[in-house]
């Protein structure tokens, strides 16, 4: 297999043979795989070595031409192509149903809008079908959260998203559905109850705090933290007649890790990862909790062991309900040193996969969405245990996070951790077509979005080393103290 050619001029990554040989069985499938996403960073470039891969990706970024200096046929829309429509994004107050048929989603996907709000209506857009009908075919897409409806109406043009049925998908993932998932998989999960708000009635059903969540979510955009009675009654009125489930609020750590269930029930398991978690608030509502980044290669065995176990336990039982690929699940460790409790899954391609894809193939290992094209396309591929990835992190800015002190100034581009201690805003050490895959130890890639239209991010930050020294550098160019910038270290607190 040819070494793909890299954008910095570093060596290319030696590979181990069982990621040699994962990657010869994927190159064999006949056809096209597609990576595509609104952003650069939901990109699965594979550092070139999937030579049937092309991609579709909405925002215009110089991670593109690095892509093509890889040989990959990539297609992103002229500057003009989209209006700019701020009436057509996402509405904060619009949500999927919490029925259980799995196919409500927001809008007609059958006719793009002009804005390409969602992956799906970018894939649907006339340019992106030209460009994807021109590639070898059988043609299949390899996306974020599908839906079904989406996945007809590519069907219609001869185009298949890979993974399976996303109205099951999308009924596992449902949190109100969750308690009697993990019942099943004999997995405990906070005490809970599920509740019908009602605007006439703001007795709280339990002592607070407590977390209420909703039936669908992203990043934490249904999830709350409830620390009053006026909060409480702020919900109650605001979603009133919608089924919610109420937990008990637990301080400690969010682990997180990736799985693919592989054929006859086998799972395969990545490293876990420590979830930089966020207490935020925007548009007065209450507090809501979401992700905000997550840490790889600083965990303990008893936390490995203990995430290990759960995740297991976790697709065994997908499998049972006939689901087989790529699920995420997001695990608490109560600081009290109780058992681990499971919080929620996400029977899908996570939004962390694309970050740890990249540190997988930095390792030279087999990637675990490696194992997901493998199901889906029916390739045979062999689990491998015991890769260990390089320590690193992403950091991520959304839109209702204000840039403060250097970082405001700062370019995309590679950084130092070292840097940011100088008086004057930090220049990148090297531009922004560097990928995460070949970022050296105690260095930092700063990605922006090209239009923030595209996207719910405004600024992310990856970077290869020891978080705390990562931590250091957060604090010396935001211009906050750690403590302040970093709510995960201890775990969700209540402010």
């Amino acid at each position: 297999m040819g070494a793909p050619v890299l954008p910095t001029g570093k060596s290319p990554v030696d590979f181990t043979p069982s990621a040699e040989n994962a990657f010869e069985r994927l190159n064999a499938i006949p056809g096209t795989i597609v990576s595509a996403a609104l952003d650069t960073i939901q990109i699965f470039p594979f550092a070139g070595r999937l030579r049937n891969l092309a991609i579709t990706v909405a925002e215009a970024h110089p991670w593109i031409s690095a892509w093509r200096k890889m040989g990959i046929p990539v297609f992103h829309p002229e500057p003009d192509a989209y209006a700019s429509d701020p009436s057509s994004a996402d509405d904060d107050d619009h949500e999927d149903t919490d029925d259980n048929n799995g196919n409500s989603e927001s809008g007609s996907i059958g006719i793009p809008s002009q804005t390409p709000i969602s992956t799906a209506r970018f894939l649907l857009a006339p340019d992106t079908l030209q460009f994807m009908k021109s590639l070898p075919a059988p043609i299949r897409v390899l996306m974020f959260k599908p839906d079904a409806a989406s996945m007809l109406a590519l069907e219609k043009h001869g185009i298949d998203i890979i993974g399976g049925d996303p109205g099951l998908a999308r009924r596992l993932e449902n949190k109100l559905l969750f308690p009697s998932v993990a019942a099943r998989a004999n997995i405990p999960i906070p005490s809970h109850q599920i509740v019908s708000l009602d605007s006439s009635v703001h007795s709280a059903p339990m002592p607070f705090p407590f977390i209420v969540q909703f039936a669908k979510g992203f990043s934490g955009n249904r999830t709350f933290l409830v620390q009053s009675g006026d909060d409480w009654a702020y919900l109650a009125t605001r979603f009133s007649n919608r089924r919610c489930r109420v937990s008990r609020y637990i301080p400690g750590e969010t682990w997180t890790a990736n799985a693919v269930v592989m054929p006859k029930g086998h799972v395969v398991v990545s490293e876990p990862f420590l979830q930089e978690t966020r207490i935020f608030y925007s548009g007065g509502l209450p507090a809501r909790i979401g992700s905000r980044g997550n840490v790889w290669g600083k965990y303990s065995p008893s936390i490995k062991q203990g995430v290990d176990s759960a995740m297991l336990r976790l697709g065994r039982e997908l499998f049972r309900f006939g689901f087989k690929g790529f699920f995420g699940a997001d695990l608490l460790v109560p600081e009290t040193g109780e058992d681990i409790l499971a919080v929620e899954i996400n029977p899908r391609i996570t939004a962390s996969a694309a970050m740890l894809t990249a540190l997988e193939m930095a390792a030279g290992a087999v990637p675990i969405v490696a194992y997901h094209l493998a199901v889906s396309l029916g390739v045979s591929l062999s689990p491998v245990s015991g890769q260990r990835l390089p320590p690193g992190g992403q950091w991520i800015f959304r839109t209702d996070t204000p840039l403060t002190g250097k970082l405001a100034g700062m370019v995309p581009g590679t950084y130092r951790l070292t840097q940011g201690t100088e008086e004057t805003v930090p220049a990148p050490i090297r531009q922004t077509d560097e990928s995460p895959t070949t970022l050296a130890d105690g260095e930092c890639l700063l990605w922006k979005p090209e239009r923030a239209s595209a996207s719910t991010e405004r600024l992310r930050i990856i970077y290869r080393g020891d978080c705390d020294r990562f931590y250091r550098f957060l604090t010396a160019i935001t211009g906050e103290p750690a403590a302040e910038s970093i709510s995960s270290r201890d775990g969700l607190r209540v402010p």
